[in-house]
């Protein structure tokens, strides 16, 4: 188990996140990627500032808690461009980028 409150086992999930990060990024390529669509920059731009607040704070050792909170911002961001995301958030795009109700 993690836990924020009692620093358990946060710099094992730190070496993983950072490996699996590190496995991800790292992988050869065959082609660059291209980000066409402005809203995925602004959500990748997003996800990267929230996994720098990230690393600030845990690496100053702040606020446990709102280091995690910015990690699942980021992977919200994130997950928003892939495919993953909260029917709220859908819905809003719908309405928003498609006119709909208009």
């Amino acid at each position: 188990p993690i836990s924020c409150i009692s620093n358990i086992n946060i710099q094992e999930f730190l070496s993983k996140l950072t490996q699996t990060i590190a496995d991800k990024c790292t992988e050869p390529s065959f082609t660059t990627p291209y980000l066409t669509n402005e809203r995925h920059r602004i959500y990748l731009t997003q996800t990267v500032e929230d996994l720098k607040m990230f690393l600030l704070l845990i690496n100053n050792n702040r606020d446990l808690v709102l280091a995690v909170e910015h990690l699942r911002l980021s992977i919200r961001s994130l997950g928003t461009i892939t495919g993953v995301v909260y029917t709220e958030e859908l819905l809003d795009v719908i309405f928003r980028d498609f006119c709909i109700g208009k």
